[in-house]
């Protein structure tokens, strides 16, 4: 696997972590190993084959064992066993560039956005900018980018 694909199991766990209001402390340091690992220069499978994942900043002996986990099967449990407990409207909204995830709670739990073609009508009509965070250009750049999904 790349550093690239590992980080990005461990942001997609955060965000749902995140989303379930975990502990803020735990959702962080999957963020920060994520960020740690998608910058490191050497690949992630040569430095846990050295016995070196918690020499890497932010990583210690419960997340190198996750990493060891995605590295060995290509994913993780927790991700899988969390993941059940978080709606498929909500990952979706999670995806779309551009979109905060805070925004993206907001949009499904409190306006009801269901799914991508909720939000592009939203965004079409113009009310996606009056929210908090969300310029007439951060709108026009998520149109786009859902015009490319749905």
């Amino acid at each position: 696997m790349t550093n690239q694909e590992v980080a990005e199991i461990l942001l997609r766990v955060a965000e749902i972590l995140e989303c379930q209001k975990d502990n803020p402390y735990r959702v962080r340091a999957y963020r920060k190993a994520a960020h740690t690992i998608s910058n490191t220069k050497k690949n992630i499978e040569e430095i846990a084959q050295e016995k070196g994942l918690q020499n890497l900043n932010g990583i210690g002996k419960d997340l190198a064992n996750k990493i060891e986990e995605i590295l060995a099967t290509g994913t993780l449990n927790l991700d899988k066993n969390t993941s059940e407990g978080v709606p498929d409207g909500l990952s979706a909204l999670f995806n779309v560039p551009g979109l905060p995830k805070e925004t993206a709670r907001f949009l499904f739990f409190k306006l009801k956005i269901q799914t991508l073609n909720d939000l592009e009508k939203l965004a079409r009509s113009h009310l996606l900018r009056t929210l908090p965070g969300i310029t007439k250009e951060k709108e026009q750049k998520i149109l786009s980018e859902l015009e490319k999904q749905v």
